[in-house]
């Protein structure tokens, strides 16, 4: 559960520039820190 165990981010890559072209998340090479709550909270609404 997301509120029992929280949030995990890929690893420490704080590059926000990096973060929001996608090039350091899931499609790039996943080691950004900072989490996608939106994408997160979105798919437990849909």
């Amino acid at each position: 559960m997301i509120f029992r165990d929280g949030f995990a981010s890929h690893g420490n890559n704080r590059n926000f520039q990096q973060h929001i072209r996608d090039d350091s998340c899931a499609s790039g090479s996943r080691d950004s820190t900072i989490l996608r709550l939106s994408q997160i909270l979105m798919s437990l609404i849909i």
